[in-house]
């Protein structure tokens, strides 16, 4: 077995990390291989930020895939039609039984909602407190 082991390539430079991951997420929609590399992995915040940083967030790809995630990353990303997708998904696996929402909360529910929260919060403050007390003794 052949293993092909390609050197990567930096395709884009972002000044903050989450542009860089919505980038590796695009071209990973798109079937290429990709990975954000950051210069500040150890700062003030930490390794996990993703605010802005001075030496930005660099996205690689391997050689090969080079001109497809320039292209990629070159177009604007297209906003999702979520009732398309929904139209497209239910073509797709032959099922029309969407969830149809209401376009409008007419609030009807929410009192009833609310009232089940402020039991569920008081039955754990009970139990919270019995078992507190069970402790204390």
């Amino acid at each position: 077995m052949t293993v092909e082991r390609h050197v990567w390539v930096r395709v884009a430079n972002f000044g903050v990390g989450w542009e860089a991951d919505l980038a590796v997420a695009r071209l990973d929609a798109e079937g290429i291989p990709a990975r954000s590399i950051g210069n500040d992995l150890v700062g003030i915040f930490g390794p996990g930020f993703q605010g802005a940083t001075a030496r930005g967030f660099f996205v690689e790809v391997p050689t090969p895939f080079v001109p497809q995630a320039q292209a990629v990353l070159s177009r604007p990303p297209i906003p999702v039609d979520e009732e398309a997708y929904a139209a497209e998904e239910s073509a797709r696996t032959g099922d029309d039984s969407r969830d149809e929402r209401p376009d409008e909360n007419d609030g009807s529910d929410d009192e009833a909602i609310d009232e089940a929260i402020d039991e569920a919060i008081d039955e754990a403050i009970d139990e919270a407190i019995d078992e507190a007390d069970d402790n204390a003794r």
